[in-house]
């Protein structure tokens, strides 16, 4: 019998494999088409094949909520994580800036170190130079370096 013909004569119109359960059913039996779908209805076969519909209906409503559950559990793992790597961040970044800063002071304290280094030697070489020029008033000679 064809699910064409089963939905003729019943007026259940099956989805799924239900068909699969009802011909399987027809092939054990040594009936009729016709006799086979009158008994198939009056033994409840329609309120069956419903309730069992209702069945699977809670089954994939149950199967979305848990998926649901699931995915929102992972959001939040995800959420979680990405925080944590937020945070790591901008603590390894405020330690960069830390040492920038840090950097930074320690090459100005050194460039006026230098400055005073060279005003120094540049002092140095001045009295040197006014020392030579003091020698050679006193000795007569040109100062040799």
């Amino acid at each position: 019998m064809l699910k064409s013909e089963f939905y003729e004569r019943t007026g259940f119109e099956p989805i799924g494999n239900e068909y699969q359960r009802i011909e399987s059913e027809y092939m054990r039996c040594d009936m009729d088409k016709d006799s086979f779908c009158k008994m198939w209805k009056k033994r409840g076969g329609i309120e069956q094949m419903t309730a069992l519909r209702g069945i699977r209906i809670s089954e994939l409503e149950a199967s979305i909520e848990e998926t649901a559950r699931e995915r929102e559990s992972h959001e939040k793992r995800k959420d979680a994580e990405i925080m944590k790597m937020r945070g790591e961040f901008e603590e390894e970044r405020e330690e960069r800036d830390k040492t920038i800063f840090n950097l930074t002071n320690e090459i100005d304290r050194y460039e006026q170190w230098a400055k005073k280094e060279q005003a120094r030697a540049d002092e140095a070489e001045r009295k040197l130079a006014v020392i030579k020029e003091a020698f050679a008033i006193i000795t007569g000679k040109e100062a040799t370096a």
